[in-house]
């Protein structure tokens, strides 16, 4: 999650992050890549970006997300 935070604060007003607990109910309106995944059971943690996931049950590497990143907001 530290990851993620500081990518907030290095785009800041660019990006939105929505952080959805195992067994909570959701809030916000969760991105497509995230409903389209199979099943109802995620693997924990999983990352996306812009719908894209980029990360399932480990922790990503930084220069993965933030080229993922940039690319997303290339195509904006």
């Amino acid at each position: 999650m530290e990851m993620f935070q500081s990518f907030l604060s290095e785009f800041p007003d660019q990006l939105k992050l929505d952080i959805y607990y195992a067994g909570e109910p959701m809030t916000g309106n969760p991105s497509d890549g995230f409903k389209k995944e199979t099943g109802k059971i995620r693997k924990i943690p999983s990352a996306y970006v812009s719908g894209k996931k980029v990360a399932s049950k480990e922790i990503p590497e930084l220069e993965k997300v933030r080229n993922a990143i940039f690319e997303a907001m290339k195509s904006k």
